[in-house]
């Protein structure tokens, strides 16, 4: 249960990172969805600073084990681009129990690194720390992640439009080509234990779709809903059967049976604000990054 919480929680930093790539004139015009979701995504890499509200349900069947049937999470975010900071405030609600939470995400020195309290205590923090080889560098830079989130859209399709936040938008289907991923990370060295993980990963994102919402004067991302049940799930199916088997009837239920489902809505482009991580964090933080790389090499055996 806990490892489906934190696997939650670090998927929903980086897709904010990763998707977040008063109207008179419109840009969208004459353009196919496809064209306007690699136009925001390209516009979006002019963004130096964006603010976030996120929410979170999940959803998963009650057993003995696991008395909680529905997970929620609510929050907002900070985000600076150049160099990569985020502050995340948010609230889980677990059944009667409600938790406030707080996480810092910061890349430097070749690394990414994040700061989460724990559930048990808002004063008490964990940090996991990963490393990026020249390859994982190389996605970093922009008109790598724009060519890889052009090979991520297998399909693409106008919905329909919505007045948010007095702005006139465009609501974009897109569904996702997890093979073309699962190509483009084959590439680069993540080590065997990870590079099974993200295969697994990508295999369960084929044919997943999203919306987004893009501001048609502006192109900016505005909104974005994923339901990520569906992966959860498929990244369930793809492990080895030994790890399958050593799951119990009520565990095998509660997975195939999760529902989750993340929206997110993004404002104030490049408003000037400051993040700061603070001293007691960096410095008392107990560190798991040890425990992740022991299970996620970055760098493939020799021989």
């Amino acid at each position: 249960m806990r490892r489906v919480f934190y696997v939650l929680i670090i998927l929903l930093a980086v897709t904010c990172l990763l998707f977040s790539g008063c109207n008179k004139n419109d840009l969208t015009k004459g353009m196919s969805a496809k064209e306007i979701i690699l136009a925001s995504n390209e516009a979006m890499q002019d963004v130096k600073t964006y603010e976030i509200d996120m929410e979170m349900t999940m959803k998963m069947p009650i057993t003995e084990d696991n008395p909680v049937g529905t997970i929620e999470m609510k929050g907002s975010g900070l985000i600076s681009v150049d160099p990569i900071l985020a502050s995340f405030d948010y609230d889980m609600e677990m059944g009667d129990t409600k938790m406030p939470m707080k996480m810092y995400l910061t890349v430097e020195d070749d690394s990414l690194t994040e700061y989460i309290s724990t559930p048990e205590a808002e004063d008490q923090w964990m940090k996991v720390t990963i490393p990026f080889d020249e390859e994982m560098k190389k996605m970093m830079d922009p008109k790598t992640s724009l060519a890889i989130s052009e090979k991520f859209i297998k399909e693409a399709t106008i919905v329909g439009n919505e007045t948010i936040d007095e702005s006139d938008t465009v609501i974009i289907e897109v569904t996702a080509d997890g093979e073309a991923l699962k190509d483009i990370m084959g590439a680069y060295s993540l080590g065997q234990a990870s590079a099974d993980l993200f295969d697994q990963m990508f295999a369960a994102m084929d044919g997943i779709s999203y919306k987004a919402w893009v501001n048609k004067e502006t192109l900016y991302m505005t909104k974005f809903e994923m339901d990520l049940g569906s992966m959860l799930k498929g990244i369930v199916a793809g492990l080895p059967a030994e790890e399958q088997a050593e799951l119990n009837a009520e565990e095998q239920a509660m997975l195939e049976g999760i529902e989750a489902f993340m929206t997110m809505h993004y404002s104030g482009m490049n408003d000037d604000f400051e993040i700061v991580i603070p001293e007691d964090v960096i410095n008392n933080a107990m560190d798991l990054s040890g425990m992740l790389s022991s299970q996620f090499p970055t760098e493939l055996p020799e021989g």
